[in-house]
């Protein structure tokens, strides 16, 4: 199961990856898109953040290559936090 998650919206919480993972009994993978409906990041298989594909500039990114082998920087769930933020500032 894909999650769409948009710029300004709420990530998905490790609570509500398991609601998920409990009503449909299929793995759920969280995709980023931007105000244009781009596709800036998507999650790997490891749940260790959110892959970049493109864009995610003056966002905080992890370099360390990720546990399902991919060198992709990721964007940080942290960073998506930290944006929702600064929208409610």
């Amino acid at each position: 199961m894909v999650v769409f998650t948009y710029a300004g919206c709420a990530v998905l919480s490790p609570l509500g990856r398991e609601a998920l993972w409990k009503a449909f009994g299929v793995p759920v993978f969280e995709q980023y898109l931007n105000s244009k409906n781009k596709l800036p990041a998507t999650e790997c298989d490891a749940h260790s953040g959110l892959h970049v594909v493109s864009g995610c500039e003056g966002f905080r990114l992890e370099h360390d290559i990720c546990a399902c082998g991919n060198p992709a920087p990721r964007l940080m769930r942290e960073s998506r936090l930290e944006e929702l933020a600064g929208l409610l500032a």
